[in-house]
Order: C-alpha cells, then structure tokens, then sequence
C-alpha cells in the first residue's frame, strides 16, 4: 500500500469515527429529551393526583399506586408538593401516601441506589413525617457517608424529631461534615431547644472553638438562664470563636450577671470579640457599661468603634452623653465616630 493510500484510508477512518461520534451524541439527546417528556409528564400526574386527593377525588389514590415503585420520583414531587399545602390538607396527603407504602419503597432507596437518590429520598421521608419514616432516617445516621448523615439530620430536624446531640458533636470532632453552614444550624437549633444537654457538652475537652460557639450561640438562642454559669466560664474561653459567642448569647439573654463576663470581653484582644461585646451591651441596655463601652470609641478597629458608638446609642441618655463629649474631644478616631453615629441617630 502506498503512502497516499495510507493517508487516505486513515482520512476515511477518521470522517467514519466522527459520524459515529455525532450520531451517538445525537442519539444520547433524543434520548434524554424523550426521557426529560416522560419524566415531566409524570411529575404532572402525580401532582394532579395529590392535588385530586384535596378534592376528594375518588381515584386520586389509584393513580398514585404505580408511582410507589419510583420513590426517588415521588420524593422530589412530595418535597415540592409540602411547600404548597398546610394543616389539614398537608396531613391527609400525608396519610394517603403513608397508606400506598410510600415509606417503604422510600427506606429501601435509602439502604441502597445513588447517592443523590439516597438524599432525595431522605428529603421526602422528613416531609412525610410518622414514625416509619422517623426510624430510616434515625438509621441512616450510621451509614458510611457524612452527606448522607448530615440529610438524615437535617430531615429529624425538620420533622421535630430528637437530635442525639453528642453522637453528632462526635463526628464533628472527627471532620466528618467540616464547618458546613447546615451542620452549624442543626447544632445551634438543637441547644436552642434543649439547653442542659449543650451546658453539659460545654465541658467535653475535644471541642475545637467552632463547636463550643455553635453550642453557646444556642444557648443564647434558648433563653434558659441556667446557662449563665456555664457563660461566664467561657468567656475566658482559649478561642475567641468561642468568646465573641459568649457576647452574642450575654446580649440575647439580657440577664444581669452577664455583665462581669462583657465587662471582660470589651477589652479582649480580639477585635470581633471587642465588637460582638459592644453590640451586646447596647443589645442588653446594660448602661453600668456605658463607660468601658464609650473607651471603644477610640479603637484601632472601625467595626469595633461603629459597634460600641450604634451601642452607646442604643442606651438613652447615659449614651448620648458618652457620644457628646466623644465628639468634642480631641481623638479623631472617637471624635469622627461619635459625630457620625450621632448624625444617624437624627436622622433616624
């Protein structure tokens, strides 16, 4: 064979590999646009069903029995269709599909399929509530994955189940959902709702500052005073995460014997410690503050020095005197920020 043949034959066989390439690209997309119209026309009879079901349809639950062995596909809808029902309506929903099985078929998605599926379906268990689907997501707490434990979380959550708060600070000591925002609310709505489990946990020596300020901002959040003691401890705290979270719940609880622990974190050496702690101040009224509060006025930090003057206004007349011989002094600094907050204030 000569040189040119070569040449041309190898020509052929790359023109036939990007034919056969085209057509199978054109193929893949035909494909998934007739599954994509299937998929829609499905999810369009499922929700007129459960909608048919808040009419008091009489075939409304026939035409979802099929569907039971799509738990992924019914997931997704039941998720959705939450966000357009309440009350009553909601529950009986709830019940019908409780009745078909749908739990079940959900459970067995959990234990095994992908993992996207896997968080779908856990989604779906919390909407639909009971406690079938309670015990799958308890269950799913040990599964290997930390985003499948961190759904199954979150959907407890949601349906106002009991949290294990010390199984879940074990696997944030161990890395397994990082600093995620998610794992964060979970923590601080379950200390919010149950605060002597969190006062307890406050002691564990294997929280990093990140935790303990999760649990301390819950805390605040719970309005239990018997936290305060466990606050004041911690408002020497090695981490000022941990710290600044003390001033955060000081200023949501309001309670006097918080005072001492802001007096403290006013001068901490870290300036959002110093910042959360003026809030806090203006936040409680506590107005015995009002002195090492107006001394933040003067900080090297701008936060630190809008925070305690917004305070100072925030604390009557006490404050406003603060600000007034703040802005006649001679520091630039308290000057200029007594002069800028005191111009808000009118114009407010």
């Amino acid at each position: 064979m000569s040189h040119l043949d070569l040449i041309w034959l190898t020509a052929l066989v790359l023109v036939a590999g990007a034919l056969l390439w085209m057509a199978a690209l054109i193929l893949l997309r035909l494909r998934r646009a007739r599954v994509g119209r299937r998929r829609a026309l499905e999810r369009r009879e499922i929700m007129d069903a459960l909608l048919g079901l808040l009419a008091g349809d009489d075939t409304a639950t026939a035409r979802l029995a099929p569907f039971v062995a799509r738990p992924r596909l019914m997931g997704e809808i039941v998720v959705e269709f939450r966000s357009l029902v309440r009350g009553d309506d909601h529950e009986r929903v709830q019940h019908e599909l409780r009745r078909l099985g749908l739990p079940a078929a959900l459970s067995e998605r959990v234990a095994k399929g992908s993992k996207a599926g896997r968080l779908a379906s856990l989604e779906a268990l919390s909407a639909l509530g009971g406690p079938e689907a309670e015990a799958v997501l308890q269950a799913a707490l040990r599964q290997a994955d930390a985003d499948v434990r961190l759904a199954a979380l979150k959907g407890l959550v949601d349906a106002g189940a009991t949290i294990d708060l010390a199984r879940m600070l074990d696997d944030l000591v161990a890395g397994a959902f990082g600093h995620s925002r998610l794992i964060a609310e979970i923590i601080r709505g379950t200390a919010a709702r149950d605060a002597l489990p969190s006062i307890a946990a406050l002691e564990r020596t294997d929280l990093d500052g990140f935790a303990r300020a999760l649990l301390i901002d819950g805390l605040g959040a719970s309005g239990d005073y018997r936290a305060i003691p466990r606050l004041l401890e911690a408002a020497r705290d090695r981490d000022f995460e941990a710290r600044a979270a003390v001033a955060r719940a000081a200023g949501q609880l309001m309670h006097p014997a918080l005072q001492p622990a802001l007096a403290i974190l006013l001068e901490d050496p870290a300036w959002p410690v110093r910042a959360s702690a003026g809030e806090a101040v203006g936040q409680a009224g506590f107005t015995t503050l009002a002195d090492p509060l107006a001394r933040l006025l003067e900080d090297p930090q701008w936060w630190v020095r809008f925070r305690a003057a917004e305070a100072l206004c925030r604390l009557g007349a006490s404050g406003a005197a603060h600000l007034k011989r703040a802005g006649m002094s001679g520091n630039p600094l308290a000057s200029h920020t007594a002069e800028l907050a005191i111009a808000e204030a009118r114009a407010a």
